[in-house]
């Protein structure tokens, strides 16, 4: 899995960042890396109060990073998702009615069909 690592940097009132793309090994999962990045930054922390402080790490997943064409893209192709959906429901609904519609034909045709048939004239009731 490919995951985004940000270093961000709040000391002077201005914010620094750095971020860069791994791969996590099979098997290790993002919260575990996560954990392993934070705690790297606060040992950094504490090693070097001067020039890390406020500094802190995150490892997220990448295409919920912010940066490139993920972060550009992730909101407009989730309301595209949530247009699609909707439309799926739209379009199943219509179909559930048609299916009901010829039902309730088919079933009004059985039970009407003798009436129309001994109403025609010649018709008889032998087969």
């Amino acid at each position: 899995m490919l995951v985004f690592w940000e270093i961000r940097c709040e000391s002077l009132g201005k914010m620094f960042g750095s971020a860069s793309i791994a791969r996590l090994k099979p098997g290790v999962t993002v919260e575990q890396a996560r954990a392993e990045v934070s705690a790297s930054a606060r040992r950094l922390a504490a090693l070097y109060p001067d020039t890390n402080r406020g500094v802190g790490a995150t490892v997220v997943p990448v295409w919920a990073g912010h940066l490139g064409a993920q972060g550009l893209l992730l909101r407009p192709l989730q309301i595209l998702m949530a247009v699609c959906v909707l439309l799926l429901f739209v379009v199943c609904a219509n179909v559930a009615n048609l299916l009901l519609a010829r039902a309730v034909w088919v079933w009004i045709s059985y039970w009407t069909w003798p009436v129309r048939r001994r109403e025609q004239p010649g018709a008889t009731d032998e087969v």
